[in-house]
């Protein structure tokens, strides 16, 4: 959750600092309210005073002396006038700067969007799949279905609490974060769950059959329902105004109390470190048993490594091994520290895309799946067309009327189909054929003409209408 610090311009910060560290001051009605000019936060003053401020520290890199005032005036109509800058003199050598701090946020904030916005496009289309047919829906794709739809709204809340959290209260603020973290916790207990399955279902295989879906729903989804509230009301009742001591740790949280950090953090941060410790122990455990096996086989040393890098890049992801970039967070500048910013940023980002596309849509199992409804609805237009085509030879009314109250066998249905209709196909196999025309049902009323030499006999199951 610290890549909420890394996405906040330092004019948009100090504006906030300066509005919220003053959020309980009401001494001034007529006046001008709490200000920032991105350097100095300036207090609600009265009109007509000039109020005087120590000057700023550092500007690119440059010191300042801070033994000296700058100034502002609060104007008769309740306005601030331009900050004087003149008594601020630079103090010693300007510090080296290597990299535009702004512009590395700003590039930070389109990486966090695009990786959300792409999480979010596959994760909805992995859970349609997993939802959608019925070959796919055991009690492992249904684990998959949870962690990505933990995901799914742990995006969408990101990118809400993003945009629109400047112009946020206290309440409004409670109603925005509460979700979001509630949403990315559940993102390390699915996680965690994961790992749990994966855990019972190699190494201890006595309780495969024992751990229900509730249980893990109860695990996944309630767990973080308790600590989140829990840490909630405990954040709201420490105290934070006048609390000048935070002044220098303070970003925009400080206008949303929840985003700052105090030390209640605990209560939702320690679950979540164990979370990560535990699925450590089980990614250890699972891949002793899976390189054992891989041993035991007559393959190449070589291709049995390759065969367990494979399994181990697999699985970081979906037990969440990768969160551990986001307790990473150094203090240092330069271009190494940017590239692992970004890096943890794309990897974060992307988690629900990485998920679902290993998991999904580069799954076997769904791929024949696809495959297979993807030829029966060919198999089905196919058929519709050519009954279309060829319907004025072989249902019309001319020699005998036969009415169908019932479903076609496809056995009885083809003979009286024209020859000329029947295509070779090498992708569809017969028992495709077959199972979309059982599906295939006439309308009650549909007459079938047969030739003389097709006629059905007395005892067949259709009736037909008499010359």
């Amino acid at each position: 959750m610290d890549y909420f610090n890394e996405t906040w311009s330092p004019n948009e910060e100090a504006a906030l600092k300066c509005r919220s560290w003053y959020e309980w001051d009401d001494r001034w009605i007529n006046g001008c309210n709490a200000s920032s000019d991105s350097l100095i936060c300036w207090p609600p003053t009265p009109a007509g005073v000039i109020v005087y401020q120590p000057c700023f520290q550092e500007l690119r890199g440059i010191l300042y002396d801070t033994t000296k005032n700058a100034s502002r005036i609060c104007y008769e109509n309740n306005t601030w006038g331009l900050t004087d800058f003149n008594d601020c003199t630079i103090l010693g050598e300007p510090k080296a700067v290597t990299y535009d701090e702004e512009g590395t946020v700003d590039t930070i904030i389109y990486l966090y969007i695009a990786g959300h916005c792409l999480s979010l496009i596959m994760t909805s289309l992995a859970i349609f799949v997993f939802c959608r047919f019925k070959e796919l829906k055991c009690l492992r794709n249904k684990i998959h279905s949870n962690l990505m739809a933990s995901y799914l709204l742990a995006g969408i809340m990101w990118i809400l609490n993003y945009t629109n959290l400047t112009d946020t209260g206290t309440f409004k603020c409670a109603l925005l974060v509460l979700p979001l973290y509630y949403f990315t916790m559940t993102n390390y207990f699915w996680a965690f769950i994961e790992g749990m399955y994966l855990f019972i279902l190699v190494v201890d295989t006595f309780f495969t059959d024992r751990v229900r879906l509730r249980t893990y729903m109860a695990i996944g989804w309630g767990i973080p329902l308790i600590i989140i509230p829990t840490w909630c009301v405990t954040r709201l009742l420490v105290p934070t105004k006048n609390d000048l001591d935070l002044y220098n740790q303070i970003t925009y949280e400080r206008y949303c109390p929840l985003m700052a950090s105090y030390v209640d953090d605990w209560i939702y941060q320690s679950p979540i470190v164990i979370v990560l410790l535990i699925n450590s122990i089980f990614l250890v455990k699972i891949m002793r048993v899976l390189i054992t096996k891989i041993r035991s086989t007559k393959s190449a040393e070589t291709h049995n490594y390759k065969k367990a890098t494979k399994a181990l890049l697999v699985l970081i992801p979906l037990l969440g091994i990768t969160f551990c970039l986001d307790m990473i967070n150094p203090s240092s500048t330069g271009l190494l520290v940017n590239i692992y910013k970004f890096s943890k940023v794309v990897i974060i980002s992307t988690q629900g895309f990485t998920v679902s596309l290993l998991y999904c849509f580069f799954n076997n199992e769904v791929q024949n799946t696809l495959k297979y409804h993807i030829t029966r609805w060919q198999t089905k237009r196919k058929f519709l067309a050519s009954r279309k085509k060829y319907g004025r030879s072989w249902l019309s009314v001319k020699q005998n009327n036969i009415i169908c109250d019932h479903q076609l066998d496809p056995k009885e249905l083809m003979p009286w189909i024209p020859a000329n209709n029947v295509r070779s196909s090498s992708c569809v196999s017969n028992g495709t054929t077959t199972s979309a025309l059982s599906n295939m049902r006439l309308p009650p009323d549909t007459t079938i003409e047969i030739p003389p030499e097709q006629q059905p006999l007395e005892d067949s199951k259709y009736v037909g209408a008499k010359p």
